[in-house]
């Protein structure tokens, strides 16, 4: 009876000790636990917050797997033309990248210093994003050999491998910017021929109408090349060869603005 009595209260004591543990499992979490949560959330907020910070609110967007917020104005053509060191660069050596692209001529004493500086400054802003191309070409291809343009992206300390200076066969440029780009390039008829006017005798002599979003640059008398007429804007081109912004490079802003879009196309592998 003794032993019978002992192994009873035995049993009875053994699962009041589990019924005990359950319930005090049920109502607290061990310190480790919350700890990790509370980890998890600092992490989560300072990822969060650096995004912001460098992508914009387009970043969450990204992250949450939605497109960015950009227009598509187009699709940038085929074409093949001539870089500074003798190869030729076409569309698809540049799938899969981001672009910058603008139009100037190495003898504009206008717009186009500002606009290769500015392309400089975003070459540092943006050295560290490796799939990022800026691409210059020139209006003015019967001057601007290989040769002048390498002389002049040397001048702006432009990275060979990031940084592309093209010319090619006139018709092919001009047909690349106005129809491909939709960006103003076109020859002022009022002024003394040249071989860029010649070959294009049938343009209109009237003004270059301004663009949208922007002024067309038309050059100075004092440029030896007053006839060239070209836009001012910069393009913003995706990875599939997709015009998705146009951004004045004069204006600060719209600069700011530019930098943003990159990142926010950069940060899509689509």
């Amino acid at each position: 009876m003794a032993m019978s009595f002992m192994a009873e209260e035995q049993l009875v004591r053994t699962r009041s000790l589990c019924s005990g543990g359950q319930r005090g499992g049920s109502r607290t979490r061990p310190p480790i636990f919350w700890g990790g949560v509370i980890l998890l959330s600092i992490v989560l907020v300072i990822t969060g917050s650096w995004a912001v910070r460098r992508y914009g609110l387009a970043a969450l967007r990204g992250i949450a797997g939605a497109p960015p917020r950009l227009e598509v104005y187009g699709e940038v053509p085929t074409f093949s033309l001539t870089e500074r060191n003798g190869g030729r660069v076409s569309r698809e050596n540049l799938l899969g990248t981001v672009w910058i692209a603008d139009f100037i001529f190495t003898r504009c004493q206008a717009t186009c210093p500002q606009q290769t500086a500015t392309m400089a400054q975003l070459q540092n802003q943006l050295a560290f994003e490796p799939d990022l191309r800026l691409v210059s070409i020139t209006v003015d291809p019967d001057f601007d050999t290989p040769e002048i343009l390498r002389q002049y992206a040397d001048r702006y300390h432009a990275d060979p491998q990031r940084w592309l200076f093209l010319t090619g066969e006139e018709r092919a440029i001009y047909v690349l910017a106005q129809e491909g780009f939709h960006l103003a390039a076109a020859v002022n008829q009022a002024a003394a021929p040249t071989p860029v006017a010649r070959a294009f005798s049938g343009v209109s002599s009237d003004p270059v109408p301004r663009p949208e979003n922007g002024p067309a640059a038309v050059t100075t008398p004092a440029d030896p090349q007053a006839s060239l007429v070209h836009d001012v804007r910069f393009a913003l081109v995706d990875r599939r060869a997709r015009i998705r912004g146009y951004y004045s490079s004069l204006d600060p802003e719209a600069i700011a603005r530019l930098r943003q879009d990159v990142r926010t196309l950069l940060a899509h592998t689509e």
